[in-house]
């Protein structure tokens, strides 16, 4: 809509070497232990396992931010914490929504 944000949370693949192998081993090892320690169940291993797949294989950030902006969003932002955790933040040209705090 006019006057709209888009707000997009992911994984991001990390950019250093240290960076990577610290991701793969916390996303590929770790979390899925924690999540069959915590569920109890070998399917939530398997599930959680996953999330490294989709980290190392994921659309470059410049590729996202390009999309948005061909897309007609305006004030495209990318913010980024730890190397692997990224908010893409853009709004549609048109006129304010009203705050829905005010």
């Amino acid at each position: 809509k006019p006057g709209g944000t888009v707000l997009i949370l992911e994984f991001s693949r990390p950019r250093s070497r240290l960076g990577f192998a610290a991701g793969r081993l916390y996303l590929k090892r770790i979390v899925p232990w924690l999540a069959r320690w915590r569920a109890d169940s070998r399917e939530a291993e398997i599930l959680m396992s996953y999330c490294w797949d989709t980290v190392e294989h994921c659309v470059p950030g410049d590729l996202i931010v390009d999309a948005l902006t061909r897309s007609g969003f305006d004030t495209v932002r990318r913010s980024g914490w730890f190397g692997v955790f990224v908010e893409y933040a853009a709004r549609k040209p048109g006129p304010p929504r009203p705050d829905a705090t005010a």
